[in-house]
């Protein structure tokens, strides 16, 4: 799921050229009553920000792109 390989994901596309203040965000149980998300940049994830304020136990889905960067 996102939330599970976000930091490689994050690593790896800086690494290939990617700006590291790329906005991302990762949501975790789209569509559900409890759905949260989280927005903040590339480097963010690599640096592993986004690891301790998501819950493990739901599914996730990373998404990166300036879409993201006015998000709330």
């Amino acid at each position: 799921m996102g939330r599970d390989n976000a930091l490689e994901i994050a690593r790896r596309l800086i690494e290939a050229g990617r700006a590291p203040e790329t906005p991302v965000a990762i949501v975790e149980a789209c569509s559900l009553p409890h759905e949260r998300s989280l927005t903040l940049t590339l480097a963010a994830v690599a640096a592993g920000s986004a690891r301790d304020c998501l819950d493990p136990t739901q599914p996730s889905v990373l998404m990166m792109g300036e879409t993201f960067g006015g998000r709330d």
